[in-house]
This record gives structure tokens, sequence and C-alpha cells, in this order.
């Protein structure tokens, strides 16, 4: 369903499920810089793939003041406008105070956006750049940090807007071992932003140990340098974030919940790893605590 105007999408909004109580925060829509990109994980077939069953439930089961989305394109390229554009709602941890949300229905571990839905994001993107010109970056939801591991939206966006495909870092390599100072800028950031350590700008001890980890979990030549290969692999939209002691996020409450026996609250602490490493004896794969992609795969098995 092509746009002709957003005000006349908006003028015929749908009316969603809401929380009794919950309200979002609206920031303004000068807030909005990027865009993330999401499908809704439920196959069209199966029924209960559309805005309405979404609003429900992000609302009554995980108690959401409402839909986490700000748009969402149904089947047949109908695009439903959920929230006003300055919505802080929930859809991509703590990037969401600047993003907005679009959803295309579907499962694309299994089906194919169809060519409406393909057509309405592209016209959507293009007159929400037209209304915001400050919208400046657009991602798929597992780009934004803490969000590595997850397989959305899993459909070349990219391709389905036009947009040429990110460049890799350039290679960054420490000056001393011994020195706490190395490369900066952008990029370094980029790195470790990927592998989940403090982000600084400054490709340190600390952040080469980490490529080092992550080299190892990706059969890589493990050298502390991020050339072609290893940037390649963190650019993988599809590789989920080695975890180890120590950090948090998202993906750790995703791994404690999946191996159960524990509180989840997203900290990688001690209880966390004991339990990572039961688990790894169990499946009988390397033993350090670390959830790398061996230990990914075996517990998405």
């Amino acid at each position: 369903m092509p746009l002709q105007h957003l005000k006349q999408l908006k003028d015929h909004r749908y009316r969603l499920t809401h929380h009794s109580r919950k309200r979002y925060v609206n920031k303004g829509a000068r807030s909005k810089t990027h865009i993330a990109i999401h499908h809704s994980l439920v196959r069209r077939s199966q029924g209960g793939a559309n805005a309405a069953a979404y609003a429900r439930y992000h609302v009554n089961h995980l108690g959401w003041p409402g839909i986490g989305y700000h748009f969402v394109i149904e089947a047949d390229g109908t695009i439903i406008w959920c929230h006003d554009l300055g919505v802080k709602s929930y859809h991509v941890g703590n990037s969401n105070g600047f993003t907005l949300g679009i959803c295309l229905s579907g499962d694309f571990r299994y089906e194919e956006p169809t060519a409406a839905q393909q057509e309405s994001l592209r016209s959507l993107v293009a007159q929400l750049k037209g209304e915001l010109p400050q919208l400046r970056v657009i991602k798929g939801h597992n780009e934004f940090p803490g969000y590595s591991w997850k397989q959305c939206p899993v459909f070349n966006y990219r391709a389905a807007l036009g947009i040429k495909q990110n460049e890799v870092p350039r290679s960054l390599v420490m000056k001393s071992t011994a020195s706490p100072s190395g490369k900066r800028g952008h990029d370094v950031k980029d790195v470790q932003q990927r592998l989940g350590v403090q982000v600084d700008g400054i490709y340190g001890p600390r952040t080469k140990k980490a490529v080092y980890h992550f080299q190892r979990s990706q059969g890589l030549a493990v050298d502390g340098i991020v050339g072609p290969n290893t940037s390649q692999a963190l650019q993988s939209p599809r590789l989920p974030r080695v975890l180890r002691q120590g950090m948090k996020g998202s993906d750790v409450a995703v791994v404690q919940q999946k191996l159960g026996g524990m509180g989840v609250d997203g900290i990688y602490g001690p209880q966390t790893k004991q339990r990572v490493m039961a688990f790894q004896k169990q499946h009988g794969l390397t033993i350090d605590g670390i959830v790398g992609s061996q230990t990914w795969r075996k517990l998405f098995a």
C-alpha cells in the first residue's frame, strides 16, 4: 500500500490495545535519528500475524504500555501507524529513545516478506526521512547494541531499501601490547560495541583480549588483529555476541532463561558462569564458562 502522505496515514490509525495505567514517554519526533527494522516472528500462515495481536501480547503478557513498534506492515502491504513519532516505545532496549521501530508481519526465518510489504517499507522509510531529516541510520534489530544474538529481521532489508552494505571496520592493530593505548576512533568503538566490552574508542589490552576470545570462538587466526576475516565475522547479522563473566544485557538474560535454575537478571555473574560450565560439560563442549558460537548453537539446537 504505497503512501501518499504520512498525515493521511496518521488520521486513519487503528485503535490498538493499551495498558490501563502505563504510558510511554513522548520525547518529540526530533529525538529520532535511527530506524530499526523488525519481523514479527509469527508465521503468516499461523494467524495472529497482525498489529492488533502484537499489541495484545505486548500489553497483556509483557506488561508494556502498548505495542512496541511505531509501524507494522501487514502481509498485504497495509501500514499500521501505532504511535506518534516521538514516542519512546520498547523494541530495541537502550536504543529506544532515538529509534523508530518498523515491523513487517511474518517469520522470515521460514518465509519471505511479500512484494507488497517491501514496496510499503520503501515508501514508508522514504516519507519518514522526508518528514524527519535527522533520520540518518537504518539498521536491523540485531545490529543494535545487545541484540547481535537475535534473529531479526533476517531478510535483506538493505536490498529491499536499495542500501549498500555497510563497510567493515578497517584493520585495528595495537601499537604495543604493553601500552594502554592503541588505535582510536569510531571503528574501535564499533568493534567494542559488538564484543560487549567498555566502549571508549581506545584499542587497549582489554579490547585486544576480547578480540582473542572472539577469534578463538569463531575458529579464526588468534592474533588480536581485526582484519578482514575478523571484521566480516563481527559484522555477521546472525552472529550472537560472545558472553563471559562481568557482561550485562538482554542476551545474557536469554542464556539465563534457557539454562534455568537461576534468577534472570541479565548480569553474567558467578552463578551464571557455573551454570554455563555445567551445560558445557554435559554436552561435551570446551568448559570455559564463555558462551561462544558452539555453546550458542547447542543452547538453541
